[in-house]
């Protein structure tokens, strides 16, 4: 709302500017005397042919004819002045009824496609419908399942930022289930790219507590152990968890890859 009035304000004074442009120059327009009218009298009394007495009649009613013109638009100062003030106040009088009676000035702008669920489903992206559905959920904060939409969906397009804050909501909403935890450490994790925080540490040590099967917080937690300088931790921790991986384990390359390094450091 403050921002079209500030528009109303800067338009206001280039059109001021212009109707007070034309109105001076029509009252200052140079005013036609009787002087003119006389001396083309006395041309035409002396005038001995036709021609030059049509030509000077010409010219007499032409002066007349702009006398009347001058006298209609010539106008004071004053007058000017409040004749730029009406028309001014008549423009955006009639410019704001209108916006108020056919717009809606005290609502906000809204995003480009986020302005109905309709159009969200008809053309918003998956970019633009994670934001969304994130600030719709602080209208829900108990929705489970919009909790793991959300999740989810924000993880696998990298907004790891809301997908941390929705894991965190659903570990409020299910204390003590493992998996949400290390959910959450993982995509903590993720949004630090690749720092195990000492955080993300006490949120696996949370969820291997609650389950110490668990794979990928066995991993991280050795891979904390190495970020802190401590080879031997990591590479123990590794070692226990490729003794119980299937080999047919979608983390079971990496993994070896993981121990291979780290024993070639020494």
């Amino acid at each position: 709302m403050a921002l079209w009035l500030i528009m109303a304000v800067l338009a206001a004074v280039p059109l001021g500017v212009l109707v007070w442009a034309v109105l001076r120059n029509l009252g200052d327009a140079a005013p036609v005397t009787g002087v003119d009218t006389a001396l083309y009298k006395e041309q035409l009394a002396v005038a001995e042919s036709d021609e030059a007495k049509a030509e000077i009649g010409r010219r007499i009613l032409l002066a007349d004819r702009r006398k009347g013109d001058t006298a209609f638009i010539g106008l004071s100062s004053s007058a000017r002045r409040a004749l730029v003030g009406v028309l001014v106040v008549m423009v955006f009088g009639l410019s704001f009824g209108l916006y108020g009676w056919l717009g809606k000035p005290i609502l906000p702008t809204q995003p480009r496609g986020l302005q109905s669920e309709e159009e969200i489903a008809a053309g918003a992206t998956i970019e633009e419908l994670v934001p969304y559905l994130a600030s719709k959920m602080r209208q829900s904060p108990d929705d489970a399942k919009g909790w793991q939409l959300l999740a989810t969906t924000a993880g696998n397009i990298g907004r790891f930022d809301i997908a941390t804050n929705a894991w965190a909501n659903l570990a409020r909403l299910h204390p003590g289930n493992a998996n949400l935890l290390a959910s959450w450490a993982e995509s903590t994790i993720a949004l630090e790219r690749g720092l195990v925080t000492p955080a993300a540490r006490d949120l696996l040590q949370q969820a291997l507590a609650l389950d110490a099967t668990l794979p990928a917080s066995q991993y991280y937690m050795g891979l904390y152990a190495k970020q802190q300088g401590d080879n031997a931790t990591a590479l123990e921790r590794w070692q226990a968890l490729m003794a119980i991986t299937p080999t047919d384990a979608p983390w079971a390359e990496m993994l070896v890859r993981s121990i291979a390094a780290l024993e070639a450091d020494g």
